[in-house]
This record gives C-alpha cells, structure tokens and sequence, in this order.
C-alpha cells in the first residue's frame, strides 16, 4: 500500500450569530490530507480590506449602535505635504494616543481605516462613537495641523446619521474603488492591460494602487463586538433546514431573535421567514486585496 495520506473531503454546516444580530450561514470543507499554505515573507502591500474585515467593521458599528449609547463622529485626516507610509502610520498612532489622553470619560472606543489618496499619499478616517466636547475636538485639531504639521484643511469631521450609514461608508473605501485599465508591454512585447483605481473626485489615476500595512485596525472596546455569540458547526446533512440559506446573512433586530429563529429551523420547526437577506459577496477587486506580493515601484 502507498504510504500518502488518503484524501478525507468533509462538508460540514456553519451557522454563527453576533452581537450585532447577524445571522451567517456558510459551508465549510475539511481535507485531512490537505497541506497548510506555504508561508510567504516580504512587505505586505494591500489595495483595501478584504470583505471579511468589512464585515467585522458593520458588526463592531452595528454592536455598538445597539447599546444606545451611539452618536457616530468620522474624523479625516489627511496632509497637506507627501509623505511617507510610515510617517502617516506614525502619526495616526500619536493622535489616537493623544485624544485618550486628552478626552476624559471617553470608553476608547474606535475604528480606524487608511485610503490611498490619488496623489500617493495615505489618509485615515477615524470613527468614534460619541459626542467630542469642543475643548477636545479644537485641541485634536490643532494637534494634527499644527503640532504634527500636516497642514490646514487637513482635519476634517463628519457626523454619521445612522449606524448602518457609518459602516457603509467606511466599507466603501475599504472593498471598492472606481477602475479603468492602464496599457503595458511584456517581456515578449505582447499589449497587456491591467486594472488601475482612479480617484472618485476627479477621475485621475491613482499613482499608486497598493500600501503598506494594515488597511484598518480598531480598539479593543469595538473588537468586542466583532466576536461570535453562538456558533453552530454540524455535518452537512445533520440540518438540512440551513441548505437552503448557504451563502446568506440575515440581520436581525437583536441577537435573541436571531438565536431563537436558527433554534427554530434546527429543531425542524416551522419558522417565519427570515429579515431582508444579504448575500455575501466579494467586492470587485477585493480578492487579491489582502495578498502579499513584491513591491510596487511608486
């Protein structure tokens, strides 16, 4: 008998509520004589967040939201000057110090996000879930433009109306980005044309497509809301009332109700028909965002 590992294909049935009261139902396969991935070493350069760290965005925003205690603010900060990656990323993680230091009573509660600005340069939008009192928000402003000198016009607020709004627009900039094609020559000299972002404001190509680093990050009061409440895994023939929702999230008005419908349809019972579903898919663009690969020359 040859010595390989005899291949082992497992389905199984995943169904996870969150705090948020979303419902996922997904499939999951298991090989167990699958090999790990390879590790790959070298700069990780990134295009956006993949759409499952938009997800974990809507669920940490919509966790939050549900508390009551929510009053979405969006802070942009950009420069006025090129600057590096790493100089923004610096000072993004001075401000985020600054603003705990200087905001008594706040519950450090936040959510930030990095966009690759047409001309290079990274900028950050930076969500909070309260009201910033006018001392903080004048001195948060001063030290962004001053302090750190990036310029005038480079702090800007916005108030979210609606919790669903904030991680809606913070998932825009993260998973899509409008795209035309740019035209090469390879090595045998054959046309080869490549998917380029351009900027939403003024239609110009981006002088870079990829960055480095983490396109989003969050404290660790929002991670809180991103966690899972109740996991179900089971064979796939073990419920077959969850077949039919594969692929499907479904958002319900609190996690109760989303548990108590999934008991439902597990139990066999008759339940009523989910809230308005969404299919998960992946954004346009968003499949290699979160890939590792050689340095761009910008």
């Amino acid at each position: 008998m040859s010595g390989d590992p005899v291949s082992r294909l497992k389905i199984d049935v995943s169904a996870t509520v969150y705090e948020s009261g979303e419902l996922s139902i997904s499939k999951r396969t298991r090989n167990s004589a699958s090999r790990p991935p390879e590790r790959r070493y070298g700069p990780r350069l990134v295009s956006g967040a993949s759409a499952r760290g938009a997800r974990s965005i809507r669920r940490a925003v919509l966790t939050r939201a549900r508390t009551g205690r929510a009053a979405f603010k969006l802070l942009t900060l950009t420069s006025a000057q090129v600057r590096s990656d790493d100089e923004m990323r610096a000072a993004l993680q001075t401000f985020l110090q600054a603003m705990r230091d200087a905001w008594r009573g706040w519950d450090g509660w936040y959510i930030w996000t990095a966009e690759l600005q047409a001309r290079g340069v990274l900028h950050f939008h930076v969500l909070v879930a309260e009201r910033i009192p006018p001392p903080v928000y004048k001195r948060l402003r001063t030290l962004w433009a001053d302090t750190y000198e990036m310029g005038g016009g480079s702090f800007d607020s916005k108030h979210m109306r609606s919790p669903k709004g904030a991680a809606k627009y913070l998932s825009k900039y993260l998973t899509k980005q409008p795209r035309t094609q740019t035209v090469s020559l390879d090595a045998e000299g054959r046309l080869v044309l490549r998917p380029w972002p351009v900027s939403r404001h003024n239609g110009q190509p981006y002088v870079r497509s990829r960055f480095r680093g983490n396109p989003y990050g969050m404290s660790q009061p929002a991670r809180g809301g991103t966690k899972a409440r109740t996991a179900l895994h089971a064979p796939l023939g073990a419920f077959s009332g969850l077949l039919r929702w594969h692929g499907e999230s479904f958002f319900f008005d609190s996690p109760d109700d989303a548990e108590a419908w999934l008991a439902a349809v597990v139990n066999g019972e008759r339940a009523p028909p989910p809230p308005r579903r969404r299919r998960e898919r992946r954004p346009h663009g968003a499949a290699s965002s979160a890939k590792r690969s050689a340095p761009e020359g910008a």
